[in-house]
């Protein structure tokens, strides 16, 4: 597997089968020549790869104008799923840096361990995050580091 592979392979929790992270990476590296993606104006590399694996992935994301419908479609992708958004008594605010350190510890403590990543989007003013496995998050971002993309961990968010 190549790093594009690998990446797509680790995003998706391993949920793909071989030919089908070949398919997406192929997909992916092909998005100049994709009509769907027409919509992009003179994207650089860096951000046709961005909203083409998003494109790609976007089964595997959980995609929201706010941080409690995110939540929502995160908690149904776990069984049991996970309790309604938090809203702490005696506090006016719940911010979502304070939702993101609460969601992490019920991520940590489900199946191996999960950890939510947040994928950046300059194109429209949703919020992209997916959840990769704790153990493989390095490793996730290393990869995106070297293909340029943006991806962070939502516990310690600055493309917001």
């Amino acid at each position: 597997m190549d790093q594009l592979e690998t990446l797509i392979d680790l995003l998706t929790c391993g949920d793909l089968e071989a030919d089908e992270v070949r398919e997406r990476a192929a997909n992916v590296r092909n998005a100049a020549d994709d009509p769907d993606l027409d919509w992009l104006d003179e994207p650089s590399d860096e951000e046709l790869m961005q909203v083409a694996l998003q494109s790609q992935l976007s089964d595997f994301f959980a995609i929201g104008d706010k941080v409690d419908e995110v939540h929502e479609l995160i908690g149904e992708t776990f069984e049991p799923p996970f309790p309604e958004y938090p809203h702490p008594p005696g506090t006016p605010d719940f911010l979502p840096d304070d939702y993101f350190r609460w969601l992490d510890g019920w991520l940590a403590k489900r199946g191996p361990g999960y950890e939510l990543l947040l994928w950046g989007n300059q194109y429209d003013e949703n919020l992209y995050a997916i959840v990769v496995r704790r153990d493989d998050t390095d490793r996730v971002l290393e990869l995106a580091r070297g293909l340029s993309l943006m991806v962070e961990r939502s516990t310690s968010r600055s493309m917001t």
